[in-house]
Formats: C-alpha cells, structure tokens, sequence
C-alpha cells in the first residue's frame, strides 16, 4: 500500500499500480479514503495518511480533539469535524448513523474525501460509513499505528512475548472469554469502575498476583510500561482513555 494505492510486493510494476487506481475511480464516481490518525498524542501519523489528508477535496476529521489536529493547522489543510454530532445524538448508535449519512452527503458533494480517525479498525463510524455507501461511491482505508501497538512496544523490555496480541477494549470484556495462550491488550480503560470490571474478567482465570502492565497515556512515543499486581489494577491514581493493560 503506498498513499492508499496497491502495489504489487517490491513495489514493481507501477504501471500496474497507477492503472488500478484509475480503474477504481472509473467505477466510483465519489472516493473516501479513511486515514488513520493514530493515536491522540498526533507524533504517530503514518507517510500514508499525511498523503490522504493532502491530496483529498474534502477533509473531515472524526472530532477536532486530537492531537493530530496541530499538525495539519501547521500545513494550512482546511478541515471540518463531526463534534457537532456528539451532541445531536441520543445515544452512540444514532451518532454513527448520522456520521454515516453526513459523510455520504459530502462525498457526493466532491469527488474526493478524506475522512479522519484514530484507528479505522476499531471505529464504529468506519464500520456504519462502510455499511451506508451507495453503488457509485468507492472506500480505501490508509492505516497506521495503533494503541496496541504502543502498548506491546512498552512491554518488549520486560521480556513479554507480544506473538498473536488479542486486542480487547474495556467494555466489551463481559461479552468475551479469557484467553489463556495469547497476550491479551485491553484499552480504554478510562475510569476505576471499568479497571475493577477488567480485573473482576481477569480473575476468572489468573491469580490476583499475577504481574500485569499497565499504561498510562499510552498515546504518547516511547511510554513505558508499570509492573502491578492483578489484584491492584483498580487501585491505580489516573485513569482514562489511553490507559490500557497487557
């Protein structure tokens, strides 16, 4: 993948490259890329998603509250945000819906869009854009870093294996079970009330004293990990979204 664009392994062939481009605009008349702005700290933007966020006609950020939000003020890219939804909305499921429909009735206005978020893999809007496309509107997602990502590289110098990382967030552990065989990150740990859910789910299958990692604004390049008990995971001084444990 390189600038949202397939290439062939090595990068051969760009003649290839450019004519699959071409042929995906000639099949969707509107194109939404979803770039991924990684997480909050903004330090973490992928060459990929810089390129999406430039070359599209219209940018529209998820909410303007990321950290990402000052480098592209820096490089003079006029963006909108969908903050205004969170208000509107009754309840998360309408707010993604409504996304959906707003972004749909923008595209339709320009031939490009480019739309950003934090980690398109985990983002519910993404999942109800992709659901709500009409025929004659195309999607590529330009990827980039993730929280787990920050969190199994902080925990690489206490020598845990990060092979087959399940990645989990915090309020979704009662409708899923413990695994035993993979390291497990789970995110959004963002209040003492989830950390003693996310213990409680743990605890089903280790023991209290059981070493795990935690992480404290795991956004930010190079955090490092905490050792804790098990036991003390709901007894930390700070939680919010970017914590996270593994």
């Amino acid at each position: 993948m390189d600038g949202g664009r397939l290439l062939p392994a090595g990068g051969a062939m760009p003649g290839a490259a450019f004519w699959m481009e071409k042929s995906i605009k000639t099949m969707n008349q509107h194109i939404i890329t979803v770039a991924a702005l990684g997480p909050d700290s903004g330090e973490m933007l992928t060459l990929g998603a810089m390129e999406a966020m430039r070359r599209a006609d219209v940018l529209v950020l998820r909410t303007g509250r990321h950290g990402a939000r000052a480098w592209i003020e820096e490089q003079g890219i006029p963006f909108e945000t969908l903050d205004a939804l969170y208000e509107e909305s009754e309840d998360f499921d309408e707010l993604c819906q409504r996304a959906a429909r707003e972004l749909v009735n923008r595209l339709r206005a320009c031939e490009t869009l480019c739309y950003a978020v934090s980690e398109p893999t985990s983002d519910a809007t993404v999942r109800a854009l992709a659901a709500a496309l009409p025929q004659d509107c195309g999607m590529s997602v330009a990827g980039g870093v993730t929280l787990a990502d920050c969190a199994a590289c902080a925990v690489l110098p206490y020598g845990v294996s990060t092979e087959n990382l399940r990645t989990i967030t915090a309020l979704s552990v009662d409708q899923l079970r413990v695994q035993a065989d993979s390291p497990q990150v789970i995110t959004e740990i963002d209040n003492r009330y989830l950390a003693s859910d996310v213990k409680l789910w743990l605890s089903d299958l280790f023991d209290d004293e059981m070493t795990v990692y935690f992480l404290e604004n795991a956004a930010q390049p190079g955090v490092r990990a905490r050792a804790v008990a098990l036991c003390d995971l709901d007894r930390q001084p700070h939680y919010e979204h970017r914590r996270e444990r593994l």
